[in-house]
């Protein structure tokens, strides 16, 4: 991906490049460095700005941000293996928690019934 690839990608997505340095865990200048072309574009930025265009969509992310928010101090975590995504609510501690996690063929599938166990377990 080209630094105005990922330039337009987040002005599609009206992410800023603070914001989207924030996501990435980099500073502002780092994406700068991206989106003038004056550094690559790794893959785990162009992973996250692809997921955040796919999530935009159903605002599976934005949804996930705001429980987070409430219920984690903001935390969740989203991980890939081999067979499946698993999306949880906070910081993962042990294997234990990544067990619970919500499970999906997708990260919007995952994070959808990570939301359906919340809704499930909160009007129950």
């Amino acid at each position: 991906m080209t630094g105005q690839e990922l330039k337009n990608k987040l002005k599609a997505t009206k992410v800023s490049q603070v914001d989207f340095a924030s996501l990435c865990g980099v500073s502002d200048v780092q994406v700068s460095k991206w989106v003038n072309g004056h550094s690559d574009v790794p893959v785990y930025a162009q992973t996250i700005i692809e997921m955040r265009i796919k999530a935009k969509e159903n605002n599976a992310i934005e949804k996930l941000t705001a429980l987070a928010n409430i219920v984690a101090d903001g935390h969740y975590t989203i991980c890939k293996f081999t067979t499946n995504y698993r999306v949880g609510l906070g910081t993962p501690a042990d294997r234990e928690f990544i067990d619970k996690m919500a499970e999906g063929s997708s990260v919007e599938e995952a994070i959808s019934n990570l939301l359906a166990k919340v809704q499930k377990a909160t009007f129950s």
